[in-house]
């Protein structure tokens, strides 16, 4: 990915960045958004790059679905 590229899990709205983040699971779907609160894309980057991480512990600490 080149270093200028947004991921998809950040987005601008009135000068701050905002994570975003997507969570599905038997068909119903669930956004998780928050600010960052910053208007540095650099800042918001490292941020959101801590909270992907975060989530993915998150969903990994679950364990696979039941049936």
């Amino acid at each position: 990915m080149p270093s200028n590229s947004i991921p998809h899990y950040l987005y601008k709205r009135n000068h701050t960045w905002w994570f975003r983040k997507r969570f599905v699971s038997e068909g119903n779907a669930i956004e998780y958004r928050l600010s960052l609160q910053t208007a540095s894309f650099q800042r918001a980057r490292l941020l959101a790059l801590r909270l992907q991480a975060l989530c993915q512990q998150m969903v990994a600490s679950l364990g696979p679905p039941r049936n």
